[in-house]
C-alpha cells in the first residue's frame, strides 16, 4: 500500500534536490513534533549506497531506523529506504520525485511500506498528514532560501 503526497513548490528541481539530498538536514523541514534526527554513518556525499540513522517520534513512540540510498538522479528523484527494527520490523521505502511545473517544481513522495499490514492501513492517514506537514515546511525552506 502506497501513501502519496504532493506539493507545488516555487523553485528549481535543483534547488529542491539540493534540500533533499542533505539527508542529515531533514530534521530541518520534518514535522517538528517528530523530532526527527539524522547522523550519517557512511560519510562522504549523499550516493546510491550512503546510510544513515534517523530516530524520531511519531504516534507518542520513539522510532529508529537505518537509512540508505537506493536511487539518486540529480534532479529528479531521490529514494532510500529505512528499515524501522521492533517487535515487527517494517522497511519504508520513501521516493522523492521531482517535475519541473508551473515555473517551479512539483514535488511527490511516495511511501511504501513493507510488510503492508492492517497497522499500516490504519495509521496511513496519520502518515499522510505527517509527510503534508514535511513538505509544506519542505517548500517554506526552499522558498525562503533558508
Amino acid at each position: 500500500m502506497a501513501i502519496k503526497a504532493k506539493i507545488q513548490v516555487a523553485a528549481s528541481p535543483q534547488k529542491v534536490f539540493d534540500v533533499l539530498s542533505d539527508i542529515p538536514s531533514h530534521g530541518t523541514w520534518a514535522n517538528q513534533k517528530a523530532g526527527l534526527e539524522v547522523k550519517p554513518v557512511s560519510g562522504g556525499p549523499t550516493a546510491v549506497g550512503s546510510t544513515y540513522k534517523s530516530s524520531q517520534k511519531f504516534a507518542g513512540k520513539h522510532a529508529a531506523a537505518d537509512i540508505k540510498v537506493i536511487s539518486l538522479d540529480a534532479p529528479n528523484t531521490l529514494a532510500f529506504e529505512a528499515l524501522q527494527e521492533g517487535k515487527k520490523p517494517v522497511t519504508y521505502k520513501s521516493t522523492f520525485t521531482l517535475t519541473p511545473s508551473e515555473g517551479g517544481t512539483l514535488v511527490e513522495r511516495t511511501l511504501e511500506p513493507n510488510p503492508s499490514g492492517l497497522m499500516v492501513t490504519i495509521a496511513a492517514p496519520a502518515i499522510k498528514a505527517d509527510m503534508m506537514k514535511a513538505l509544506k515546511n519542505l517548500k517554506a525552506k526552499v522558498e525562503s532560501g533558508a
